[in-house]
Formats: structure tokens, C-alpha cells, sequence
């Protein structure tokens, strides 16, 4: 059974997990019940018993590197065995009561693979070993001590011999056929992956980036012709695992200026239409690399998408991310030396959004009938945010005060308006609406309780899906926030 490393916390010791290079789970034989949970190799040539979480016993293997596997064996006595495949060595452990593992001899050299069989069909122990050059078998005893090495045709008659050679020259016709199918199979990607496509897509160099515990991958997309392709996504392939858990989110860029409000649009649809600027951003979380003693990681990109029905890859740059990256000073965005534009695609990538409606009320004796409000600039003053864009009218605020401020990383964009301002006999009321993207949910109630504090409750915030009505001498008409 194959174990997360995070289960294998919960069997061994947090110092020993990196040390491990293999292990197998106890078997729980009913007639043979040891306090056993586990059994590793480790790095130091060890094979070492724990049972909830304590050390049972430690064998030293001499001279043995590069522990490949290891598996529980029985005998028909139901006693316990060890089977350790080291760098092109086999050796047998015995485990009796109350005794550590003990090393049957001879250890076994030069091998490759191994299997057990019944090579006569007798209900006898064969051990087959396959080599460099030659395949032999060795006739074992109850104890699984190695008697002498045998014949494959030994005490066989002719029938069960030509049974034998036919099946082995089937086996080796199978692996053949499922090797020559595994190249023409890669051949054929090669050739999906590098054939000619049309240029429909101009792709930028990848950016990378580094925020809220996770790694941005950002792709600038531009259609080089009026039409449509649609299911555009970022294809992430890297070498140094099986797979990694990541999530694409895409802004349409193209809506109007950096000026204008919002000038980034945060889009579900996986489409480009027409010659619009689209950002596709991967987001990969940094666990997916957390136990990892890789030192240097690569991810090869392909965008891929749909256009007329039909499917195409079209391959990007190679992304290199190292350690250093990863400790240094880039490992937080706001410390990058990269314009802030695509700061601003960095952090909304890796942060959720929660729209939020505002509604805030002042009395006629508190101001006058030409009322000039402006939202951002309270943000700003009081709430010690930051224009993330070099424009001094920008909509687009970020808190970067201090890493410590529970409000440090959110970024809000504010929407024009334009009847924001509603007069009424006794009172102003200001409408707005903001996306507010936060690193962690517990930012929202945060910024709520900071906005009561410093605006003296003469403000209302709720969700695009709630509804505020009041009755009161000086307010008595039904006010609708949405």
C-alpha cells in the first residue's frame, strides 16, 4: 500500500520521513501478530520496525545503498521475512519473536529483478532472479535459506518444459509489444506537440511569481486574427513528479484604461473573442512542492484551446524555479523589482474575491449640496491603503503597510458609479460597489470592523445579495443597497 507523506506522519516519527527510501506496511497476519505498523530502509543502510510511532528493533544491512523496495514474504509456518532489494542486490531477513531481523546468507549480487515462483509446480519455493546476462533460479527451504541454484528444466518432463518455453516466449512477445507501443505512443505526442499550427495565438515569456504561499504563472494571450477560440488553458507537465494540483483563473485586460474602472476584468469564461488581451494565470500552491529535495524545478507550458471544433497546442517557454527563488527576497511580489501592473495580476490570481456593496449616509448639516465624495481617497486616509498603479486617480488599492497588518496583500477595485450620489430632504446617499481579494477568508469580517472603526458607523456594508431597508423619524423611505 502506497502512503501520502503526510499519512506516513502518522505511523513514524517527523525526523525520520526524509530518511526514508522505502517501506511496507505490515501485513497483520492473524496467526502471527507482532506490534508492528511499519517497516523502512533508510538512507543509512538500516531496516527499522516502529509501532506507534516508537522503535521496535534496527538491523544494520553492511555495504547495502540505494534501497529500492522492500516486501513481507511467509512461509508455510506463517513465519515473518523480509525481502530488501538494494543497487543490484537482494537479501533475506528473518524475523523471529522478540529478536531483531536477522540476514539469511548468501546475499544475492548482480541482480535486476526478482519474482518467486512454483517453477515445477510442485508447491515448492523458487526464487527467480533475472541479471544482467542470464536468468537463474534458486531452489529455497521453509526457513527461505537458499539451498543450492537449479536447472529450469530440473525434474521437469518434456511437456511441461515446451509449456513453460511458451509462456516465457509469450511474456517476453508481451513486454516487446507494450515497449514498441510505449514509443510509437511518445512518438506520436512529439509529433501532436511540434506538427505546424496556425498562429493564431501570440504568447508572451511567462511570468513567474511568488504570493500567499503560492507560485504564479502568468501568460499574457493575444488572438492575432478577428475570431474566436474557446476552453483556452495552461497544460503544466513537470518531470520531477507524477502530478501537481493547480487552478487557472484569466482577466480580460482589454476593457478599456488603466485609468478607467476596473481596467482588469476577472473572467470565468475560457474564451478570447476578437483581438483582445487575455491573462492566463496558473496557480500553484507551494505544498505541491513542500517535502520535495529537488533543488531546481522546470515546468514545460503548452496553452491549449479549441477554434472551429478542432483542438490545438501551442507550446511555451520553459519556467525554471530554484530554491533561491523561493527564500529570497522575490518570494514576496511586493519586493519584486516587476511593474505593478503585473503585481496587480500576481496578487488577484492567488487571492479570492468577495464583492462587497457600500452605502454610505450623511446629513444635509454635515455638508453641503455639492457633495464631492470619493471612496478610494477614504480608503487611503484612513485605512492606510496604497494606489497600486502609478496613476494618482487609480481605483485599484492594495495594504502593503506592514506583513504583520492582518489587512496586509488585500487588494480592492472600485466600480464607477455614476448615480452614486442620491439626494434626499434630510441626507446624502453614496452608493458604491468594490471587489475586495483577500488571502484568507478571515480578511473579509477584518476590513468590516476596520471600516466601522474609522468611519464612525455612518456606513453600511453588505453583499450584492442583501437588502437594507430602514424606518426612522429622519429616515422613513426604504433604502436598497444592491
Amino acid at each position: 500500500m502506497l502512503l501520502e507523506c503526510n499519512d506516513l506522519y502518522l505511523l513514524i516519527p517527523a525526523s525520520v520521513v526524509n530518511n526514508v527510501e522505502c517501506y511496507v506496511i505490515y501485513d497483520e497476519h492473524p496467526r502471527d501478530k507482532k506490534d508492528i505498523d511499519i517497516t523502512i530502509c533508510s538512507k543509512q543502510g538500516e531496516v527499522l520496525e516502529y509501532y506507534k510511532k516508537s522503535l521496535v528493533s534496527s538491523t544494520k544491512i553492511p555495504y547495502a545503498t540505494d534501497f529500492r523496495r522492500i516486501s513481507i514474504v511467509r512461509s508455510s509456518n506463517c513465519d515473518l521475512y523480509y525481502l530488501v532489494e538494494a543497487r543490484e542486490e537482494l537479501i533475506i531477513l528473518s524475523r523471529k519473536d522478540n529478536e531483531c531481523p536477522s540476514i539469511l546468507f548468501p546475499r544475492l549480487r548482480f541482480v535486476k529483478t526478482y519474482e518467486l515462483c512454483d517453477l515445477h509446480c510442485t508447491g515448492a519455493v523458487t526464487l527467480k532472479v533475472i541479471t544482467e546476462n542470464s536468468t537463474k533460479y534458486y531452489s529455497i527451504d521453509n526457513g527461505f535459506k537458499i539451498i543450492d541454484e537449479m536447472n529450469e528444466n530440473t525434474n521437469s518432463d518434456g511437456i511441461s518444459s515446451a509449456l513453460r518455453n511458451k509462456l516465457k516466449e509469450a511474456i517476453d512477445n508481451l513486454q516487446s509489444n507494450k515497449k514498441a507501443y510505449k514509443q510509437i505512443l511518445e512518438l506520436r505526442q512529439r509529433a501532436a506537440y511540434f506538427i505546424p499550427k496556425p498562429n493564431d495565438l501570440k504568447i508572451e515569456p511567462p511570468i513567474v511569481q511568488f504570493f500567499n504561499k503560492k507560485i504564479v504563472i502568468l501568460l499574457q494571450v493575444k488572438e492575432t486574427y478577428n475570431g474566436s477560440m474557446e476552453n483556452v488553458c495552461i497544460l503544466i507537465h513537470n518531470n520531477s513528479s507524477n502530478s501537481i494540483s493547480y487552478s487557472t483563473k484569466y482577466f480580460n485586460v482589454d476593457e478599456g484604461t488603466f485609468n478607467d474602472s476596473p481596467f482588469m476584468i476577472e473572467t470565468e469564461k475560457l474564451s478570447i473573442i476578437g483581438r483582445s488581451d487575455t491573462i492566463v494565470a496558473a496557480v500553484i500552491p507551494l505544498r505541491e512542492f513542500k517535502h520535495s529535495v529537488i533543488s531546481k524545478v522546470q515546468f514545460n507550458l503548452v496553452v491549449s484551446y479549441q477554434k472551429q471544433g478542432k483542438d490545438y497546442l501551442q507550446p511555451c517557454e520553459p519556467v525554471f524555479i530554484s530554491a533561491s527563488d523561493v527564500m529570497g527576497k522575490n518570494f514576496d511580489v511586493f519586493n519584486s523589482s516587476i511593474d505593478n501592473i503585473k503585481k496587480a495580476w500576481t496578487i488577484l490570481s492567488s487571492t479570492e474575491r468577495t464583492t462587497l456593496c457600500l452605502k454610505q449616509i450623511i446629513p444635509r448639516a454635515q455638508t453641503s449640496d455639492n457633495i464631492n465624495i470619493d471612496p478610494p481617497k477614504l480608503f487611503l486616509d484612513l485605512l492606510k491603503f496604497h494606489t497600486l498603479c502609478d496613476f494618482e486617480d487609480s481605483k485599484i488599492l492594495v495594504h502593503k503597510a506592514s506583513p504583520e497588518h492582518i489587512l496586509h496583500g488585500m487588494i480592492i477595485i472600485f466600480y464607477d458609479n455614476k448615480e452614486a450620489v442620491v439626494k434626499k430632504p434630510d441626507h446624502f446617499e453614496y452608493n458604491f460597489k468594490i471587489d475586495v481579494y483577500t488571502r484568507c477568508p478571515t480578511q473579509v469580517p477584518a476590513l468590516l470592523h476596520f471600516i466601522y472603526d474609522s468611519i464612525s458607523y455612518t456606513m453600511i456594508v453588505t453583499t450584492p445579495s442583501i437588502k437594507v431597508t430602514t424606518k426612522s423619524l429622519m429616515l422613513d423611505e426604504e433604502m436598497d443597497i444592491s
